[in-house]
């Protein structure tokens, strides 16, 4: 809500601008978390992605429809000889937020978490 401030109670008066607004946005939008395990070899998914939430209604399928396109986005990022952790990292984070922005018109702060297979 407007006219709010959020502090953490340790530090009063220490708060940036930055913090604000991610505290803001953790607030009103919410937080997606992706665990992805991928093959070191392929680039390809070895698990299924893990979707946890947080500020966000979801069910078990709530993310299904966005899976193909990590799959699709991961699978160019192979072929295009992307393996490193923090580019894939950046590629699923970038794929996600877009299709939730435009699938639910919400713009939860999205955490990826890339570990090899």
């Amino acid at each position: 809500p407007a006219g709010y401030v959020y502090v953490d109670g340790q530090t009063v008066g220490g708060a940036t601008d930055a913090s604000l607004k991610d505290r803001r946005t953790l607030a009103e939008e919410g937080l997606v978390t992706i665990v992805a395990i991928i093959d070191a070899d392929s680039g390809a998914l070895a698990e299924p992605l893990d979707f946890l939430t947080r500020g966000l209604v979801s069910s078990d399928t709530m993310f299904a429809d966005v899976v193909p396109h990590v799959e699709k986005a991961l699978a160019k990022a192979a072929a295009d000889g992307i393996g490193d952790q923090h580019q894939l990292e950046q590629i699923i984070h970038r794929t996600v937020s877009r299709w939730v922005s435009k699938t639910y018109r919400r713009n939860p702060v999205v955490m990826v978490i890339v570990i090899d297979a």
